[in-house]
């Protein structure tokens, strides 16, 4: 089934059904050396693809039904997972017309989520279990939670500056984030009341343009803070070391 917007269910903690988008719909342009014709997601990794890795990891968290967000050689996503049978979970699509931005997908479904959501990247590794980021969110009141992840060298990404009580209070451009480690891990959790940021039928930055806007409105905006394995596989260097990590992890027996 196609439909507009793609949303996976997760329940957790009592809270009933909390939906979650997933963005599928990249060019993947830095690391087409590596992908020759295919999809950022389906990026090879040892047998599979990413999309295998990061399915495995959402799966673990107890979600079941998905529905992924694409654009771009959407075709193959589809081709690829089917209904999601085969691994015994539900997967349905949407295919943007055109490219919408990390925000404006989300903003698509403004009439379908009325209840708290998640938002993931297709294209990041990040090892969470989102039932507790969930209840980190719950736990804080807050209007949108991103899964902040402290990394060793954060030269490529813009930062995260948070209060005492992990509140984010600014969000700093590669250039001006000097000794600051934590980066956005590309994992969201989202009240409904975010669609007012949101302009509808356009494109439009979740990180350039929704994130500030919901601070210059001061929102209660909190990151959940991770110490933890992350790979962002836009860029070659990333693809190989996320390819190690896996192999790392068969060698340990944790695959």
């Amino acid at each position: 089934m196609k439909i507009e917007g793609c949303i996976f269910h997760i329940t957790a903690g009592g809270w009933g059904q909390v939906k979650a988008v997933v963005l599928a719909g990249g060019f993947g342009t830095r690391l087409q050396s590596v992908l020759k014709g295919l999809p950022k997601p389906m990026a090879p990794v040892g047998e599979g693809c990413f999309l295998d890795y990061l399915l495995k990891g959402l799966i673990s968290s107890g979600i079941k039904e998905y529905i992924f967000c694409v654009y771009y050689l959407a075709d193959k996503i589809t081709g690829y997972l089917g209904d999601g049978g085969k691994l015994g979970i539900s997967v349905d699509y949407s295919v943007e017309t055109r490219p919408m931005g990390t925000a404006g997908a989300v903003g698509l479904l403004r009439e379908s989520l009325k209840e708290t959501f998640c938002v993931v990247n297709a294209d990041t590794y990040i090892e969470v279990d989102l039932r507790e980021c969930l209840q980190w969110h719950r736990e804080k009141k807050a209007m949108a939670t991103l899964c902040a992840v402290k990394v060793a060298d954060s030269g490529r990404f813009g930062t995260l500056v948070f209060d005492s009580r992990w509140r984010i209070i600014d969000f700093r451009e590669k250039a001006a984030s000097g000794g600051n480690r934590w980066i956005n891990g590309g994992i969201y959790i989202f009240e409904p009341e975010i669609f007012q940021y949101i302009p509808e039928g356009t494109s439009v930055s979740m990180e350039r343009e929704v994130f500030p806007r919901l601070l210059k409105s001061r929102e209660r905006i909190y990151g959940y803070p991770r110490e933890t394995h992350f790979f962002d596989i836009g860029v070659p260097e990333d693809y190989y070391a996320f390819q190690e990590f896996i192999s790392w992890k068969r060698e340990k027996g944790d695959i």
